[in-house]
């Protein structure tokens, strides 16, 4: 604080410096402002480091690419590279990476407390023939096993984590008629988090179990309809949102599949809407229908008609009717 009175007092006296004083307080205090609790401020951070990922061979060895943004002041001495897997690969000061033995080692880079991260991949680089294909990668008891690459004779590649001959961990299967699914694999099934692209259908992003959508996950299908929700046992259940490419929405509760509990059905159509309850992707049971933004029916519903008791409207707030109805007519007694 002193030292800022200190510079004010000098821009007062002599006019002349006047400018360049007031440069170096702004100086001066965007230099202070970077800093908080002796940290820089993350708004003035930014790094990365290439490649994303990086496959080696065991003794082979590769140069993380740091890219780092502004980070005011810092030298050679403030990067400190680390391998978490120093057993796979390790790193030296100067970030050159070298392949120890077959699996996948994480690889930090850390200036002034802001950290970027890049995998790499070592293989042992052998070449087994099946009769399917030929396997590229790492082996272990005579198993694939870590990093490796199976071509097989039908055209499909698969790229990624194996062990004891299967996919488990993460990777890339590319389909001869180009489908792809690039995520996570238990057993050779996709299990966890992936992205499945069919060309012809659909493309579906979230989560896996077994080899069925489980999760949350997004779905759109070459006709433009999508949905994005909760998944079980490859079906939609649980609350979800699915568009239509006609306009027509649904919020609501899902079984199996299908419209199923409590929820809103808004139909472009006519700008009519409708919520309440659903069973088998029909209105049923409690719902309330408008019209053009106006409420036209609320009461008992039963295959998608007015069965049961309820209210009609004539201009969204004078009853019509009220008592029961069947077939969607009102009942007259």
């Amino acid at each position: 604080m002193e030292l800022l009175r200190g510079i004010c007092k000098l821009i007062c006296q002599n006019k002349a410096r006047s400018a360049l004083l007031l440069g170096a307080l702004l100086i001066f205090v965007t230099f202070c402002f970077m800093y908080v609790g002796g940290n820089i401020n993350p708004f003035y951070s930014g790094m990365s480091i290439k490649p994303q990922s990086a496959q080696i061979n065991q003794n082979e060895t590769t140069k993380i690419i740091k890219k780092v943004g502004f980070i005011p002041f810092y030298t050679k001495k403030d990067m400190v590279y680390e391998s978490k897997n120093p057993g796979i690969a390790t790193v030296s000061d100067d970030g050159i990476v070298t392949g120890i033995s077959n699996g996948v080692a994480v690889i930090n880079l850390t200036v002034r407390g802001i950290t970027a991260q890049t995998q790499v991949y070592v293989t042992e680089n052998a070449v087994v023939h099946y009769d399917k294909g030929v396997y590229i990668g790492g082996v272990k008891n005579g198993k694939r096993n870590g990093y490796g690459v199976m071509k097989y004779e039908n055209g499909n590649v698969y790229k990624g984590s194996w062990k004891d001959d299967t996919p488990n961990g993460y990777g890339v299967m590319t389909w001869k008629n180009k489908n792809r699914y690039e995520g996570e694999w238990k057993d050779e099934q996709f299990d966890g988090f992936g992205r499945l692209e069919y060309k012809n259908s659909y493309t579906y992003t979230g989560g896996w179990l077994k080899g069925g959508f489980h999760g949350y996950g997004e779905i759109k299908w070459k006709n433009k309809d999508e949905y994005k929700g909760e998944w079980k046992n490859g079906q939609m259940n649980g609350y979800g949102v699915f568009s239509w490419y006609s306009g027509d929405r649904y919020f609501g509760q899902w079984l199996d599949g299908n419209r199923s509990g409590y929820g809103e059905f808004i139909f472009s159509r006519d700008r009519s809407r409708y919520v309440g309850y659903w069973a088998q992707n029909l209105r049923e049971g409690y719902g309330v229908e408008y019209i053009s933004g106006k409420l036209r029916y609320e009461g008992e519903w039963t295959k998608n008609m007015y069965e049961g008791i309820g209210r009609l409207y004539i201009d969204g707030t004078t009853i019509d009717y009220e008592g029961e109805f069947k077939n969607n007519k009102p009942v007259f007694k």
